[in-house]
């Protein structure tokens, strides 16, 4: 469908983030296309529209092949999941576990599995390319025709590693920057002085971007700022450098920069204010300096609104009684094989439905443990008690929640025309990694 030509002769158009809304094009624009781009996934719209959650496979898992990083962001998601639910304190010592890092035979044998469900893959860790067998892994994926993408902290990127996800055709690579000046870039990142890693991020960023154009390759190159107050006078300077760069390589060099402020999840340290969150988003809303400059090179920022409205004092506005609806869409696999009820449990152990080394996808997608764990999660009020509220867990929550309002008093012709009416003008993704 030419969703432009679409876009062009609509008059109003489904509010992404409000089910059964229309609005104006200018609040259709306020939204982030990915808000509404999961009802292209047909098959689980329809699972949705009966009512049948439970039932819905993930499109794509976040796989961590490794916990160890030889970075030790205290602002890091996994953070708690490294520290307290690893055999090793990874942080303090960088050592290898069952618990912290999959064998080859496991981490291949996770891959056929995650082939043979046709299910994406996220690399993520810990530092997913510290280990050995990373682009063995990622090849054989690319053999199976899932698409991937890449998390990384950008330091341990040679030039071989580096030509091999560029011609297995990677859908991105997200370097987690968050500072250029060099002694930011320790302190954020914390870790030890006499360490060269800011000069080799650096240096392995430049090498990706000639790369990619010496091959050709269609690979997204992103950059990743999670900004507190160690890092956000570092921004201005930041920009210069991407800018720098963007120019140099003729507006071909970085494809998108992801700015949000750090998140308090579970064992996290965040240091940062309201103060803080709302000055940093007017800069990267509409006439902020940030997005301005970013803008006039050709760099699409994403800065998650969600993310922005989380601030010290935000709380979730699901009722307490809401179940989780959408653990089915995403799910984590941990360095041992573990298989999470959804992604944004961080390896959390009360939420494993199995191991992929011992079963099938499918099969444990079906089974009554992952029921059971389901139904207890529900009862402890995950939805809305725990949920990360920048996540695309919550955002869906939030709509399916609206759908089952609107189940409720009959009003289900309202949601399929709303869905329909997003099918026509959301442009269609060609994966789920920023759903």
């Amino acid at each position: 469908m030419d969703n432009k030509r679409e876009r062009e002769e609509v008059t109003t158009y489904p509010i992404p983030t409000d089910v059964g809304r229309w609005g104006s094009r200018a609040e259709f624009d306020s939204c982030r296309p990915e808000d509404g781009q999961w009802v292209h996934w047909q098959d689980r719209v329809a699972l949705v529209l009966e009512g049948r959650y439970d039932e819905v496979t993930p499109l794509h898992v976040e796989l961590s092949p490794t916990y160890l990083c030889n970075f030790a962001c205290p602002w890091c998601s996994c953070r708690s999941a490294r520290q307290d639910w690893s055999d090793i304190d990874i942080f303090n010592r960088p050592d290898a576990s069952p618990g912290t890092v999959m064998s080859r035979a496991q981490l291949l044998s996770v891959v056929d599995q995650l082939v043979a469900a046709r299910v994406d893959i996220q690399w993520v860790g810990g530092e997913p390319t510290m280990h050995p067998h990373f682009v063995e892994a990622a090849r054989r994926a690319a053999e199976g025709g899932l698409r991937q993408c890449l998390f990384t902290n950008g330091s341990l990127l040679p030039s071989k590693k580096l030509r091999w996800l560029l011609e297995d055709e990677f859908v991105f690579i997200r370097f987690s920057l968050d500072a250029v000046s060099e002694d930011i870039h320790r302190r954020h990142h914390d870790y030890a002085a006499q360490r060269t890693y800011h000069e080799r991020v650096l240096r392995n960023l430049r090498s990706t971007i000639e790369l990619k154009a010496k091959l050709g390759a269609e690979t997204l190159i992103g950059l990743s700022f999670v900004v507190d107050r160690v890092n956000v006078d570092d921004l201005s300077t930041s920009v210069d450098f991407i800018t720098a760069l963007q120019s140099e390589f003729e507006a071909r060099a970085i494809d998108y920069v992801v700015i949000r402020p750090a998140y308090p999840f579970v064992g996290a340290e965040v240091c940062l204010d309201d103060a803080m969150v709302a000055d940093l988003g007017r800069r990267l809303g509409p006439n902020g300096d940030l997005a301005e400059r970013l803008a006039a090179y050709g760099i699409r920022l994403v800065a998650p609104a969600a993310s922005f409205h989380v601030q010290t004092t935000s709380k979730n506005t699901l009722p307490k009684a809401t179940p989780c609806r959408s653990c089915g869409w995403f799910s984590e696999i941990a360095p041992n094989g573990e298989l999470q009820l959804c992604s944004d449990r961080y390896g959390d152990p009360e939420s494993v439905i199995g191991n992929l080394t011992d079963a099938p996808l499918d099969a444990m997608w079906a089974n009554e443990d992952r029921g059971h764990i389901l139904r207890k999660i529900n009862a402890a009020s995950c939805a809305s008690e725990r949920c990360p509220l920048n996540g695309r867990g919550y955002h869906l929550n939030r709509l399916f929640s609206q759908i089952e309002a609107h189940r409720s008093e009959g009003r289900l012709d309202v949601v399929r025309s709303w869905i329909a009416g997003l099918q026509s003008v959301v442009p269609k993704p060609e994966h789920s990694f920023f759903l």
